[in-house]
């Protein structure tokens, strides 16, 4: 079995919790996950089964969409409201206005820190694991871009809560980015509620909950659960070639087409691979077929 199941992520659970219940209905199939949500968040989650587990390098850069929330005044060891708390001040003074103000600062392409609470490796190991030891190493500041920062709900009071859509490239912290609107009111913030709405052109409304998946796959209507690998990769231009054993043999080719990456069909549509191109001249990077599949 191999292909795309799209996961609506309860709170309370690791992605990596979830990959384990998909794993043991799935059993003896590779099964991965394009992109970490913490536990208490919530949202889209792709799960990617068998040989589509090949693709998750092609969809971590995919952008991301949230609903996000902050609540302003509090500051904790791991930037989100589940963390330990470190500093906390009354932000009663802080209205919509202010928030408003500071948005167009943090849009367009913007330096973050990553958080030592994170998968992030070092020296390899986890960076959330090095913080369990209290053990804080230094991170390189990197760049992401935030596509659009929406306030959509403002609450005021001794601590404000305010609620974003987010649009962000991948690899963007929001706690960091709510962390860092925090210090630039000087009053500090913390994330308080985190759902994913979109990676890509998958949208959370085709996804279904973990608690339907385990009701459909006791059913045996698992198979039914899984999209196609070429619609994992759909957002890629496509390339046909005539001779598709020469693609799974790895072997260069001719083509008239897109340069950089794109999917290789086979004449019939069969998805074979990933390839990259230029001056016409066409190489598999990615094989994704076997030769039984022809």
């Amino acid at each position: 079995m191999d292909g795309l199941i799209l996961i609506d992520k309860p709170a309370g659970i690791t992605s990596y919790g979830v990959v384990d219940r998909i794993k043991r209905k799935v059993k003896k199939t590779r099964v991965g996950h394009s992109g970490t949500l913490d536990p208490q968040a919530t949202g889209l989650l792709l799960i990617l089964i068998g040989r589509a587990t090949k693709t998750v390098e092609y969809l971590y850069e995919l952008h991301k969409e949230y609903v996000a929330g902050a609540m302003i005044g509090v500051r904790t060891d791991t930037q989100d409201i589940w963390g330990k708390i470190e500093s906390q001040e009354s932000a009663n003074r802080i209205k919509r206005e202010d928030i408003e103000a500071l948005i167009p600062r943090f849009c367009g392409k913007i330096k973050q820190i990553p958080p030592m609470v994170s998968a992030l490796h070092h020296q390899g190991e986890r960076l959330y694991k090095l913080a369990k030891k209290g053990i804080v190493v230094e991170r390189k500041e990197r760049e992401v871009t935030i596509h659009r920062l929406n306030l959509i709900d403002f609450k005021e009071g001794e601590h404000p809560e305010a609620r974003f859509n987010v649009i962000c490239s991948g690899g963007t912290y929001i706690r960091t980015l709510f962390a860092d609107i925090g210090e630039a009111l000087a009053k500090g913030a913390t994330l308080n509620y985190l759902r994913r709405m979109k990676i890509g052109n998958f949208a959370i409304e085709k996804a279904i909950s973990l608690e339907k998946f385990l009701e459909e796959s006791n059913a045996g209507k698992l198979e039914s659960l899984v999209l196609p690998i070429d619609e994992i990769l759909s957002f890629l231009p496509e390339v046909m070639v005539d001779d598709p054993y020469r693609i799974l043999h790895g072997q260069p080719f001719r083509y008239l087409g897109p340069v950089g990456l794109f999917r290789i069909l086979s004449s019939d549509g069969l998805l074979l691979g990933v390839g990259r191109g230029e001056n016409r001249i066409g190489r598999p990077v990615k094989v994704l077929a076997d030769f039984d599949d022809l």
